[in-house]
Formats: C-alpha cells, structure tokens, sequence
C-alpha cells in the first residue's frame, strides 16, 4: 500500500504557495507523479514549472467558480487524461475580528474558496476520476473544521462543513474512492502572511506553529497508508483535548489566552 502514490496524475488546488506548492513538489520529485496545478497566479504557476520540470502542469483559474471547474473537465476529456487524485488545498483566511466586522465580501470570498470550490471540483470531475484504479480525493480542512475558533467564525464554518462534506462521501463512496480529510493546526504559510503579523507575533507562531514542510511530510506519509482523518500540529492534538474534555468552556480558555497575548494579530477581535 505505502507505494500507491507512485506515478500517479494529481490534480492540487492553491498550487501557487503554502500547503499546495509544497504538495505539488512532493508529488513530482518523491513519486514521480505528473500534477496539474490549479490556482489564479499564472506568473507563480509557471515559477514552479520552472523549478519542477516537465511532470508539473500549469492551469490557472478561479476555483471557486463552477463554469471554470466544467471547462477544466472538458480539457481533461479532450485530451484523454485520467485523473487518480484530487487534492483540494485552495484556502482563504479572513482576518481575526468579530463575525459582525467581517464584510459581506469577505463572507462570500471565504465560502466560495474553502467550501464551494471543493464541492464543484468533486462533482464535476467525479466521472474523470472513477476511471482510475486508485480514484481517491484529498480535502485538505483545518483544525478550525474541528474545534471551533473564536474569532474565526466564517473560517470555522466554512473548515467545518468541508469535514462533514468529506466525512459523508467517505460513506456514500466507502470501497470505490479512497476519500481523506486532512486537518492542520496553525502553520506558516501564505493565509498567515497576508495578514501583516508583527515581530511578537511572529515568534508566537514560531513557538506553536508546524512549519509547513513538517506538515507537508506528515500529510503525505499519512496518505501513503489511506489514512482517513489525518489531524497535523501539537496545537491541534492540544486544542482537540481541550474542547473534547472541556467542550463549553474551551473556547472561553482559548479566548482568554488570545486576550492575554496582547498581540497585533487579535487587536480587531477585542477592539
């Protein structure tokens, strides 16, 4: 089973940076994999063609936009490309605030990228990948899919329906697609960085976050033994105790915590 991987053609959403680059340059250089990258950089696409060669394919487009995921499929049809994955990474974060100072936008962009896009590409690409052997379909949640956040609200929902989204097709599916729901607790990529973390913050997330590369390794080994429910970081292992132990007061804890900080990074939350 743990050689399975090998030589497989995967599809990985948010390709361009994070989770998704790393992925895809998993794929490629450890298993000889081809990837068609997805994301909206086709400057950042054609970077990590540069870097991976001729077994990584550039396709930009919106994800969360289902006439895009109908076009991709014709693509894929008319040149006769079987599909064995499907990892869906694509991810927005808005930032840490109250749910009332989140914008209309801002609402609507985090559902359309975490939760839409996962269900157009699955079904619209369903049919593509049940001609594979080894059909399978990797959504990649978060700890707040989980355990819920304070001050995340949006993201949490958003996290949370792809878990019990994935959690349903591993059932309606069970013996015919290998469907795993991945769940990482804070980690340095590019949905932290947009949001302008200061020095103090930045060592905090240093202190509890998984570096990305720890958990790219950690997902796939993971994936290599078709592992369902694959949770990444000691703050989500921790954060899970806490809310299975404590599930009233565990946000009130964590909150609690947040406040204390006194870091930039939740200013808007206790403003």
């Amino acid at each position: 089973m743990s050689k399975w991987l090998n030589k497989k053609t995967v599809i990985v959403t948010g390709a361009s940076s994070g989770f998704g680059k790393l992925l895809a340059t998993k794929f490629v250089k450890n298993f000889d994999c081809k990837v068609i990258g997805v994301a909206r950089s086709i400057d950042k696409l054609n970077a990590l063609k540069d870097e991976l060669g001729e077994n990584f394919y550039p396709y930009p487009f919106d994800v969360s936009a289902s006439e895009n995921w109908a076009n991709f499929k014709d693509y894929l049809v008319e040149n006769n490309i079987t599909v064995d994955i499907l990892i869906n990474n694509a991810g927005v974060m808005p930032p840490f605030c109250k749910f009332t100072d989140l914008t209309d936008e801002e609402i609507e962009k985090t559902f359309n990228v975490n939760l839409n896009s996962y269900i157009y590409s699955i079904r619209t690409l369903l049919p593509v990948l049940e001609k594979s052997s080894y059909a399978s379909i990797v959504n990649v949640s978060s700890l707040a899919g989980l355990v819920p956040v304070v001050g995340a609200s949006a993201y949490c929902a958003s996290k949370g329906a792809v878990r019990f989204f994935t959690e349903a097709i591993q059932e309606e599916y069970r013996k015919k697609i290998y469907v795993a729901g991945i769940y990482p607790g804070f980690s340095k990529t590019n949905l932290f960085s947009e949001h302008n973390i200061d020095k103090k913050s930045d060592k905090m997330f240093d202190l509890i976050a998984t570096k990305p590369e720890k958990a790219v390794n950690k997902m796939v080994r993971k994936l290599k033994r078709k592992k369902k429910r694959i949770v990444i970081g000691k703050d989500a292992f921790l954060l899970r105790m806490l809310y299975f132990f404590f599930p009233k007061s565990s946000n009130k804890i964590v909150s609690f915590f947040f406040k204390k900080s006194k870091l930039t990074f939740f200013d808007r939350l206790y403003k």
